[in-house]
């Protein structure tokens, strides 16, 4: 038990972040990427590095990293960085180091996607979509909180919920008008912007911040999210299957002798046994503890700590 009360402090403690921050390095990789860029090469618009269809189709596969990292200039630049810096910080706090570069990198690389689906001789570049990812990763997990409380008591309440609204809508509306009037006006503001990138990366890191938790209680609770949990969880069920110390131990240290069915069970393999009732108790176990399982699920961790340990039941 003493191991499970400091397995569950550790899950409950949440995500910490130790050395040099993300968003800081995100920031200094960004700066460095144009300083060198203006160095080295004769500033063409769009410029080197950008994803376009053509690109790919040439087999230029890099520019789907590196036009994450590539701006037009320092204003484009700044813009990106000061709206990383005020949303990053607390979303990589909240959801940790893998989930904070989950949520960069899937927002822009789907801001991409879809500005090449509808724009396909567009060139793409920028971090935006990326950042756009964060902030819509953060109104999703503190939907209340105001995002104007620090300019001025005299500003009105404005909830990180209902602003994320108020921009998703606008960049899809900027985004029908630009497509509209492209062959009849010509407004830099309006049509050199990639409206269809900031609305997908607001969507991609709002949804995905919705999937890990609907609230910060049960954040920390969502480790098997992506390849490293999965893998984890493939680790552990060979563990569990091979020796059965585990389940064997926890039972016999911690668990009273409850009055199991009677009825006949249903005949399966260690495998699906496994997966169908010993998994979701062991879940259950490692979210709320011990207290909370009832007495069939304390009869299948008993059942399986019989069935794995080799021994015949007494």
């Amino acid at each position: 038990m003493m191991e499970d009360r400091d397995y569950l402090r550790k899950r409950h403690r949440g995500p910490s972040v130790e050395g040099p921050s993300a968003v800081v390095i995100l920031v200094m990789i960004n700066v460095a990427a144009l300083v060198l860029r203006l160095l080295f090469t004769s500033n063409p618009t769009p410029p080197a590095g950008g994803i376009s269809v053509a690109a790919l189709q040439l087999g230029e596969w890099w520019t789907v990293i590196t036009h994450l990292f590539t701006h037009a200039d320092w204003v484009h630049l700044g813009f990106n960085m000061v709206g990383l810096l005020l949303a990053g910080r607390r979303v990589l706090a909240d959801a940790g180091l893998r989930h904070f570069i989950y949520i960069y990198l899937i927002s822009g690389w789907i801001a991409a996607a879809a500005t090449l689906l509808l724009h396909p001789g567009a060139t793409m570049y920028g971090a935006s979509g990326c950042v756009c990812g964060v902030f819509g990763a953060y109104a999703a997990l503190h939907p209340e909180r105001s995002v104007t409380s620090r300019l001025g008591v005299w500003l009105p309440r404005l909830r990180a919920r209902n602003l994320f609204y108020a921009l998703l809508g606008t960049t899809i509306m900027l985004e029908v008008f630009a497509t509209l009037t492209e062959s009849s006006l010509n407004l830099p503001m309006i049509h050199g912007v990639g409206h269809s990138a900031h609305a997908a990366g607001l969507l991609a890191g709002w949804l995905y911040a919705r999937h890990l938790s609907p609230s910060l209680t049960n954040l920390y609770h969502r480790e098997e999210f992506f390849p490293q949990g999965l893998r984890r969880r493939h680790r552990e069920a060979e563990s569990f299957v091979s020796s059965g110390s585990v389940v064997q131990r926890r039972v016999k240290d911690s668990l009273p002798e409850p009055l199991c069915n009677d009825s006949a069970p249903v005949p399966m393999t260690n495998e699906e046994f496994l997966r169908q009732s010993v998994d979701p108790v062991l879940d259950k176990l490692y979210a709320t503890g011990m207290s909370s399982l009832t007495e069939a699920e304390r009869c299948i961790l008993r059942e399986a700590a019989t069935r794995f340990s080799g021994k015949s039941p007494e």
